[in-house]
C-alpha cells in the first residue's frame, strides 16, 4: 500500500492519499466511474484539495499501468475551462438566438469546431452575431438573388438593374416596393438575402409583365384628362360630353377619347402598366367611368368607340389565317342574310354573341375569354343576355378584388361566384314567361366564374387547352391565366371563334384528300375500277367541289370506306348528326333560342 501511495518514491500528501483511497473504493470490482473532481473531493472529505493535482495523480496512475484506473472518465481543465472547449460553448448552449444564428449562417457544425485551437472561429461567429443582432432576428430572409430572379422569371443582371434604378419604370418600382433584402453573413462572408414575398406578389409581377405598354402620347392624354375632368366627374357622376373633351384637349376623335377614358379608369382602379402615368388612385371614380363606358344603354358615340376599342384589342390578340373576331362576325351576318334571303335594310334575326362581352373583357381585363362565341336570337342577346353579362361583370369585379392583395379571401370569392345562380334563375324565369322551352333556354351559354388555379378537365380538357394555346401562339393560355389570377371563366359549350371555323369537317376532309389519307379518294373511283382522280391537288379540288355540291352524299360515301381514319369518320358523323337535326335550312327555320347552337354549327361547317 505504501508503494501504491507513493509518487516518484515520495509518499502522497494526506489529501491526495484520501483521494487515492476513495478512487480505489469506487473502482473496486472493475466498476466504471464518471464523476467530477469536485464531487470526488466531496466524497473523499477533502473539499480544499487542488483540482489540477488530483488530475495529475489520476494521469500518473494510468501511466503506471494500474488497470482499474483506466475505468475513470476524466475531464481536464486549463485556465478555468475544460480542455478543448471555448467560453463561447457555454454561450452556444444557453443562447438560443446565437445558436439559431450560427446554424443558419455557417455550414460547419459547432461541435466539429472541436479543439481549443479553433476557438477563434467561435469567437468570430459570436462577434458577427453581436454586430448584426437585429438583422439576424429576421429569419424569413432566406432566398438568394438567383432564387428570387428565377421566381420573377428574369436574370440576376436584370434584377440588379431594376434595383440600381428604383424609379426608372413601373417594373423597377415594383421590385423596390415588394422585393425586400438585407445584408447578412453566410459562412463568414457578407451576402445579400431576400425575403420570399409570397405567391400573390409574384402573380402581380406576372400580371405587370403581361400588361400592355402605354405610349408616351397616351400617357400625356391621360394626364391631360385627369387634370381637366377629374373633379368634374366626381361632382356630376357623369362623363363630359365628347364635344367638350374635343374642345378642351388635344384629343380630336371619339376613339382616342374612349381609349383614354378606358385606360384612365383602369389606372384609377389600381391596375399597373409598364409605363406609369403617376395618377393618384381612386377606385370609386375609376369604377364609375368604366360603368359609363361599358354599361350605357343604346347607341352613342362614346359607347360605340369603346366597343370598337375592345374589338380591336381582341383582334390584335388573335390574328389568324381564318381571320379575326371582327371578320368572323361579318361573315356570319353576310352568310345568314344570303341564306334567309334578306333584303337590304332587313334586320338579321340572329347575332354572334361573345359569351364574355367585349365590354366586360376590356373593362375587367379578361379579353382572352371574349373569343368564346355562339349564335343567339338577337332580341335575347340585347335583352336577357345583356342583363346577365352586366351582372356577371359586376360580380367578376368583386371576385378580382377579393383575390388581390397579400391575403386573398378565397371563401368569399367563391360565394360571390356561386351567387350567379340567382342571376341565371332570373334569366330563365324571364325567357320562360316569354314562351321559350327549357330545351331552348338550356342552349344558352351562361358563363361561370371558377375560383382556383387548377383547371377542371371536365370544363376544359388538356387537349383543348393545348390546341387553343398553340393556335393563338400563347394568347389564349387559360392555364397560365388561372395560375396568375387565381380564377378562370367557364364559357360552357361555347368555343373560340377561330377553333370552330378552322376545325370544321370540310377542312378535315380536304386535308385528308391532299394525301388520300385512309383512301378517301376512292369515292371518285371510275366505273371501270380506276381512280378518277389521283391523290393530291386533283383529288382535293374534286373533293371540294363534291362537298360543296352535295355535302350529305359525299360524307356518307366517305363513311363507308373502312380504311378512313377515326378522326375523319368522327368529324363526318358529327356533320351527319347536325344534318339530321335540321341541316342548314332546317336550322334557320327553327327560330327562337333553340337555333343558337345549330346556326353556329351551320356557319362553322359551311363557311
Amino acid at each position: 500500500m505504501a508503494i501504491i501511495g507513493q509518487v516518484g518514491g515520495k509518499e502522497l500528501s494526506s489529501d491526495m492519499q484520501k483521494i487515492y483511497d476513495k478512487l480505489v473504493e469506487l473502482l473496486k470490482g472493475g466498476k466504471e466511474l464518471n464523476i467530477s473532481i469536485d464531487e470526488l473531493k466531496k466524497k473523499a472529505g477533502v473539499p480544499n484539495a487542488n483540482n489540477s493535482t488530483i488530475s495529475s495523480l489520476i494521469k500518473r496512475k494510468q501511466k503506471q499501468g494500474i488497470k482499474f484506473f483506466n475505468n475513470i472518465n476524466i475531464t481536464f481543465f486549463a485556465g478555468g475551462l475544460e480542455i478543448g472547449k471555448s467560453k463561447h460553448d457555454i454561450t452556444y448552449s444557453n443562447n438560443k438566438k446565437f445558436r439559431d444564428f450560427y446554424n443558419r449562417t455557417y455550414d460547419t457544425p459547432w461541435e466539429d469546431l472541436g479543439t481549443r485551437e479553433n476557438s477563434y472561429r467561435k469567437g468570430n461567429a459570436w462577434d458577427a452575431f453581436l454586430r448584426n443582432k437585429k438583422t439576424f432576428t429576421k429569419t424569413d430572409f432566406t432566398l438568394t438573388a438567383d432564387e428570387v430572379a428565377k421566381k420573377l422569371g428574369i436574370t440576376q443582371s436584370s434584377l440588379r438593374t431594376y434595383e440600381a434604378k428604383p424609379d426608372n419604370n413601373t417594373s423597377s418600382r415594383f421590385i423596390a416596393d415588394n422585393i425586400k433584402k438585407i445584408r447578412t453573413i453566410k459562412d463568414g462572408k457578407s451576402v445579400t438575402k431576400y425575403k420570399d414575398p409570397g405567391v400573390n406578389v409574384f402573380k402581380k409581377w406576372n400580371a405587370l409583365q403581361a400588361s400592355p405598354m402605354i405610349s408616351k402620347k397616351m400617357i400625356d392624354n391621360i394626364k391631360e384628362y385627369d387634370e381637366l375632368f377629374r373633379d368634374q366627374i366626381k361632382n356630376t357622376k357623369k362623363l363630359p360630353d365628347m364635344a367638350e373633351v374635343i374642345q378642351q384637349t388635344s384629343m380630336k376623335t371619339p376613339a382616342t377619347i374612349a381609349n383614354t377614358e378606358a385606360l384612365y379608369s383602369r389606372i384609377l382602379r389600381g391596375e399597373i402598366f409598364k409605363q406609369d402615368a403617376n395618377i393618384t388612385n381612386d377606385a370609386v371614380l375609376g369604377k364609375k367611368i368604366m360603368e359609363e363606358l361599358s354599361l350605357n344603354k343604346g347607341y352613342n358615340m362614346r359607347r360605340s368607340a369603346f366597343y370598337r376599342l375592345a374589338l380591336d384589342n381582341v383582334n390584335k390578340m388573335y390574328p389568324g389565317q381564318s381571320g379575326n373576331l371582327e371578320t368572323f362576325k361579318t361573315r356570319f351576318r353576310n352568310e345568314l342574310k344570303k341564306t334567309l334571303g334578306l333584303k337590304k335594310g332587313q334586320a338579321v334575326p340572329f347575332s354572334v354573341n361573345e359569351v364574355i362581352s367585349l365590354a366586360a373583357g376590356e373593362s375587367r381585363g379578361v379579353q382572352p375569354f371574349s373569343v368564346f362565341v355562339d349564335a343567339v336570337e338577337t332580341n335575347i342577346n340585347k335583352g336577357e343576355l345583356s342583363y346577365y353579362q352586366s351582372e356577371f361583370s359586376k360580380k367578376l369585379d368583386k371576385v378580382q378584388k377579393l383575390l388581390s392583395g397579400n391575403k386573398p379571401n378565397i371563401g368569399e370569392a367563391e360565394k360571390i361566384a356561386l351567387s350567379l345562380d340567382t342571376n341565371r334563375k332570373t334569366l330563365v324565369d324571364s325567357l320562360t314567361n316569354k314562351g321559350f322551352t327549357k330545351t331552348q333556354i338550356n342552349q344558352l351559354n351562361l358563363p361561370d366564374i371558377k375560383v382556383g388555379t387548377d383547371i377542371d378537365p371536365k370544363i376544359y380538357s388538356p387537349e383543348k387547352l393545348a390546341r387553343w394555346k398553340e393556335q393563338t401562339k400563347g394568347a389564349l393560355d387559360i392555364e397560365k391565366f388561372a395560375k396568375d389570377k387565381g380564377y378562370y371563366i367557364d364559357a360552357k359549350k361555347a368555343k373560340p371563334y377561330f377553333d370552330v371555323s378552322q376545325k370544321s369537317f370540310r377542312n378535315v376532309i380536304l386535308q385528308a384528300a391532299k394525301t388520300n389519307e385512309g383512301g378517301v379518294c376512292q369515292i371518285f373511283r371510275a366505273e371501270g375500277g380506276r381512280i378518277g382522280y389521283a391523290a393530291g391537288s386533283n383529288c382535293a379540288r374534286q373533293m371540294e367541289f363534291a362537298f360543296d355540291s352535295d355535302p350529305v352524299r359525299t360524307t356518307e360515301q366517305i363513311n363507308k370506306i373502312k380504311t378512313v381514319p377515326e378522326k375523319v369518320k368522327g368529324a363526318a358523323t358529327g356533320f351527319l348528326n347536325f344534318v339530321k337535326r335540321g341541316g342548314k335550312y332546317g336550322a334557320i327555320a327553327a327560330g327562337g333560342a333553340a337555333v343558337a347552337g345549330l346556326v353556329k354549327t351551320f356557319m362553322n361547317d359551311d363557311p
